[in-house]
């Protein structure tokens, strides 16, 4: 209870001086960033620092989707690319992960050389950290499978998760939540046999289409489209 009563009076005081605030080492929100938006995300949750000493295990990062992060923010610190941290995931997973979760501040967890030098840089410079739509799509289940699709503004984002340890994974993706028009679209997706490495594929896309998606054991894609 003295730590619940900390959370609160930091936070006001924080608010009155008009200085954001990410708790770490606490617990899970529970509604108190409605009162004090300046709290702009917080830990409490098990995130990807784990990997430095331990591994999460892929089916982790779908769980967190539809349990822990249903209670508000979470500072996961997403996305690493460094081989030795990807423990049993692989990069387009990792960058999902920055699209599939919720933290209004993202805490990107690699060296900013790591980014700079990555394919993925034009998606890790553009990732929103504020959505203003949420969609769960067909097929995805706690612990197996996460499909978002996310909208910020009239760009829409795809984050697909593959739970699974040791299985590959296909998924078609049905682009309708697109809407009418034609979009500039990049693809995320997974290289066989090459955890590390991605394919980035740059197209155009429209709603009437379906992707097909092959996915690596813990692997997973994503995509980026702009009217």
């Amino acid at each position: 209870k003295s730590m619940l009563e900390f959370y609160f009076d930091c936070t006001r005081r924080a608010a009155e001086n008009k200085i954001m605030i990410n708790f770490h080492g606490a617990n899970k929100p529970a509604g108190e960033p409605r009162t004090w938006p300046n709290e702009i995300t917080r830990e409490g949750i098990k995130g990807l620092e784990h990997n430095k000493w331990s591994a999460l295990k892929p089916s982790h990062y779908t769980v967190l989707l539809f349990t822990r992060l249903l209670a508000g923010h979470g500072d996961f610190t997403p996305t690493t690319f460094q081989p030795e941290f990807l423990k049993g995931t692989t990069a387009s997973l990792q960058l999902a992960m920055a699209v599939a979760h919720t933290s209004p501040i993202l805490c990107w967890a690699d060296k900013p050389e790591v980014y700079l030098a990555h394919p993925t840089l034009e998606l890790v410079q553009t990732v929103p950290a504020v959505w203003d739509e949420t969609r769960v799509l067909g097929g995805s289940k706690i612990g197996e499978l996460a499909v978002l699709a996310r909208r910020s503004g009239k760009d829409w984002w795809v984050g697909i998760i593959n739970g699974s340890a040791d299985k590959a994974r296909k998924y078609k993706l049905d682009l309708s939540f697109l809407g009418d028009g034609e979009y500039s679209a990049v693809y995320c997706r997974d290289k066989t046999g090459a955890p590390a490495d991605v394919i980035i594929e740059k197209t155009k896309a429209k709603a009437s289409a379906k992707l097909d998606i092959n996915m690596a054991p813990g692997g997973g894609f994503v995509a980026r489209f702009v009217k």
